[in-house]
């Protein structure tokens, strides 16, 4: 029978270690010169790398990097900014969406934005970086994109806040929020990737570029939670792309209800009508439809269709299929890369009532409009917005995020 923690083999106090917290290793390690020299195996931190922050580094390392390190000076300060973010719901009407994640043996915020070939089925661009978590001897250190010091603020575990003094002094007081250097290079980086033929959402998106370069010395971010499955919900939940008309593709974050047969898409970025923080569809899993083509003829013919509420909601069958055509009536806002309206499919999984928010410049006066959720896949739905005459296509973002 063993009496003391001391009297077991070193495999087995390893393997103890592992289900330590990280500052309980640390502190472990201070009360003896063994117990020292355990919590000096490399194993023990790479397993809490894993565990705690899910990083697995298989690519070449440097010779004087150890995970302990890895860990005790960045991971243990840092860790939790891992993740997607999104801009403080007040900040912005048109909102920010950031990415952080471990890479190349630091922490690195980065940029998502939409498309700008303006087709939804595009990748998002996630390669603007914001700035960077570093190792140091007396811990982790912020840099800005411009390298130099720069600070994080936790606010909550879900809230944190980045500012970056220098980059504040030198901006100009007297002019419009957004640096026009850094404007410029982030606008001649967009115009390297496409060609603005019979783009309707240019100074939409060139609004959007001004804003977002306005938040990068000084900005509060609030976690993004993203669920990914639903037994009940006929496409798979997350991040997804959107048109939204003269305002260009939007970010919209897809989750359940409380009710739990209602479906919302909440705006990661916005426009001037409706802005970044609001809901802004409404899908109702409890009134499904079939329609024929008969009653796809034209916007009439679907403005008369009244919903019927049924008692529970029903899976879609993977092999279910029903006929669809979108009416000339409504305006197509799906553009590809050369401009021309994208061929949507002729059939479509499911279908179900649903309403989308609409309001005037400034989200004055906002109201719900009445739509049709159309389910083509798993990962890609359309919105025919009725009282507006238009049709939205939305695909989910499929690049790792989290």
């Amino acid at each position: 029978m063993v009496e003391c923690l001391l009297d077991l083999p070193n495999e087995l106090l390893q393997h103890v270690l592992r289900f330590l917290p990280g500052r309980d290793i640390v502190s472990v390690a201070r009360t003896c010169r063994r117990f020292h020299g355990i919590t000096q195996i490399e194993a023990v931190w790479q397993h809490k790398c894993q565990q705690d922050y899910g990083i697995r580094l298989a690519e070449q390392r440097d010779s004087d990097f150890t995970y302990q390190r890895l860990y005790t000076r960045l991971l243990y300060q840092f860790g939790h900014c891992l993740g997607l973010w999104k801009l403080g719901t007040s900040s912005s009407l048109f909102g920010m969406v950031v990415h952080i994640k471990f890479d190349s043996g630091q922490i690195t915020a980065y940029h998502c934005r939409a498309p700008f070939s303006g087709d939804v089925r595009d990748p998002l661009n996630v390669k603007t970086e914001l700035f960077r978590l570093v190792m140091s001897s007396g811990g982790g250190r912020v840099h800005c994109r411009k390298h130099t010091s720069a600070e994080i603020k936790v606010v909550s575990r879900d809230k944190i806040s980045y500012r970056c003094k220098e980059c504040l002094d030198l901006q100009p007081k007297h002019l419009n929020p957004f640096r026009q250097e850094e404007f410029m290079a982030f606008w001649r980086e967009e115009m390297e990737t496409v060609e603005l033929v019979n783009r309707h959402d240019v100074m939409a998106r060139i609004l959007s570029v001004a804003h977002s370069t306005a938040f990068w010395s000084s900005y509060p971010l609030e976690r993004v939670s993203v669920a990914t499955h639903n037994p009940l919900s006929p496409v798979r939940l997350g991040l997804y792309k959107g048109t939204y008309g003269p305002h260009g593709i939007e970010l919209i974050n897809l989750t359940v209800a409380s009710n739990g047969h209602t479906l919302l898409g909440n705006k990661l970025t916005g426009d001037p009508n409706v802005p970044a923080g609001q809901t802004s569809l409404f899908l109702y899993l409890k009134c499904p439809m079939v329609l024929g083509m008969r009653e796809q003829e034209s916007a009439d013919t679907l403005k008369a269709i009244i919903p019927e509420i049924q008692s529970s909601v029903s899976a879609v069958q993977p092999a279910s299929c029903q006929p669809f055509i979108l009416s000339d009536d409504f305006e197509l806002d799906a553009p590809t890369r050369d401009g021309l309206p994208i061929q949507l499919p002729n059939t479509c999984r499911a279908r179900y009532h649903a309403e989308g928010r609409i309001a005037g410049h400034g989200y004055h006066n906002p109201s719900m409009c009445k739509a049709h959720f159309i389910v083509f896949e798993e990962d890609m739905f359309g919105v025919i917005w009725l009282d507006l005459d238009s049709f939205s296509l939305f695909c989910r973002v499929k690049q790792d995020l989290l």
